[in-house]
């Protein structure tokens, strides 16, 4: 198995290049697909492509920050990506099987590396699953 590479879908068409060749095509997929392997026609190598469907495109980051729930416990996770309503995280298996963090719960982060990276936000757990958690912006406060 080839490389895997995030895809932005529009139409439910994606522009497929090849990481090894760079060879370019339009690709249609399903309506309810989220991932495809995808073997280049010039090659033969397979990609698997994650298919990206939001109207904006979330910023890649890495690294670990500070949740503060409700209850001020401060809980170390993992942060994956960022958009301008939302943070998707992943979280160890230990949190996760605590029941500490729940849909619908306000939380706070800290970033050590970047402090002006979440602006003293709260936000809301939106969703979760597995290890990875979706957060919601709620406002300032």
């Amino acid at each position: 198995m080839g490389k895997t590479r995030t895809y932005h879908v529009i139409g439910n068409r994606i522009r497929f290049i090849c990481p090894a060749c760079k060879t370019r095509r339009n690709s249609i997929v399903q309506r309810n697909m989220r991932k495809k392997n995808i073997r280049c026609s010039a090659c033969g190598e397979v990609t698997k492509c994650i298919l990206d469907r939001r109207a904006r495109r979330r910023e890649q980051h890495s690294g670990k920050i500070i949740m503060i729930t409700q209850g001020g416990r401060n809980l170390d996770v993992f942060l994956h990506d960022i958009s301008a309503n939302g943070i998707g995280l992943n979280i160890p298996i230990k949190t996760l099987r605590s029941r500490k963090i729940t849909a619908g719960r306000r939380v706070r982060f800290k970033c050590s590396w970047n402090p002006h990276l979440f602006n003293n936000g709260n936000f809301v757990v939106n969703n979760i699953k597995g290890q990875r958690i979706g957060v919601q912006k709620v406002g300032l406060g």
